[in-house]
């Protein structure tokens, strides 16, 4: 007996071949893999800030792009979009300028950059970078590269001033005069480096400003300003203090205080911190641990 299809059974057909295509559909859109692993990466810079000693740490990952932003790691891929934050300092991503690249890869300043300044220049293009970059998602290679540096960036001059006052029969046991001041300092051996002392008024006499030009050539220095000569008579002829010293460089005032007393050294300028735009910017960036040293975590992707 033949037996006849029914005359439905082509909406069947279709109906069941559309939900299978629908199922497949889903199938194919469900993720196939894992998203990157941004956990990993930032334990990975975890263990390299938070060491006391200078270190470095890799971490291969299979990120697309990577975002690296302040303290924060963000990886992602076609599967998905991770983060994680390492509890240690600022980090500073590299990514797409070759020379930081290599550093935080493990090449040395010096053959980066030479020898000529190298950190105030290394920390200059980290803030660079830093703004460039950072917040930004960026296109990753495969392997997560991070270096922390200690570095030495004493741009400005150090300056010391020592008053000395000499014996003599003053007019008042309150008078107190100088007669000579000793003036140490290290500056870079371009500088040009000079100091000019001020005084409210002299014992006797007329003149209120000695400058002078400090010869630099990069090392510890010293040198005498003289007020009164010691072979004059009148020796009564000294300088009052307060004395305001000022320290300029190459014409622009860098640093000035106040010597209020003879008898030690006063510092007019510590040296240290990068100072102007530069300097802001290294703070952002780069914790300071006084005397010009900074410690920076570099990291690339």
């Amino acid at each position: 007996m033949d037996l006849e299809a029914p005359a439905d059974a082509w909406y069947v057909w279709v109906a069941v071949t559309l939900v299978s295509l629908a199922i497949g559909g889903i199938v194919l859109g469900l993720p196939t893999g894992p998203p990157p692993d941004a956990a990993q990466a930032a334990n990975t810079v975890e263990r390299t800030a938070g060491s006391t000693i200078d270190t470095s740490g890799r971490y291969e990952h299979d990120a697309d792009e990577v975002n690296i932003d302040g303290t924060t790691v963000a990886l992602r891929n076609e599967h998905g979009t991770t983060r994680a934050s390492s509890s240690y300092g600022r980090l500073v991503p590299v990514m797409g300028n070759d020379d930081l690249e290599r550093i935080a890869r493990g090449d040395s300043l010096e053959d980066v950059y030479g020898t000529s300044d190298a950190d105030g220049q290394f920390l200059a293009d980290l803030a660079a970078a830093n703004e460039r970059v950072a917040g930004e998602w960026q296109t990753a290679d495969g392997e997560l590269a991070v270096r922390t540096l200690t570095l030495e960036a004493e741009t400005g001059p150090s300056v010391s001033l020592l008053g000395t006052q000499a014996a003599a029969d003053w007019e008042s046991d309150d008078d107190r005069g100088l007669t000579e001041a000793t003036i140490q300092y290290t500056a870079s051996a371009e500088t040009d480096l000079s100091i000019e002392l001020s005084m409210p008024k002299f014992i006797r006499g007329e003149e209120t400003t000695k400058t002078a030009s400090l010869p630099t050539d990069g090392t510890q220095s010293e040198h005498e300003l003289e007020f009164v000569s010691r072979d004059d008579p009148d020796i009564e002829s000294a300088v009052d203090y307060k004395i305001s010293a000022e320290v300029y460089t190459d014409g622009t005032l860098e640093c000035d205080a106040f010597l209020n007393s003879p008898g030690r050294f006063g510092t007019i300028c510590d040296g240290g911190a990068l100072a102007g735009e530069t300097g802001d910017a290294v703070e952002q960036i780069a914790e300071y641990r006084g005397n010009g040293e900074y410690r920076v975590t570099v990291v690339t992707a």
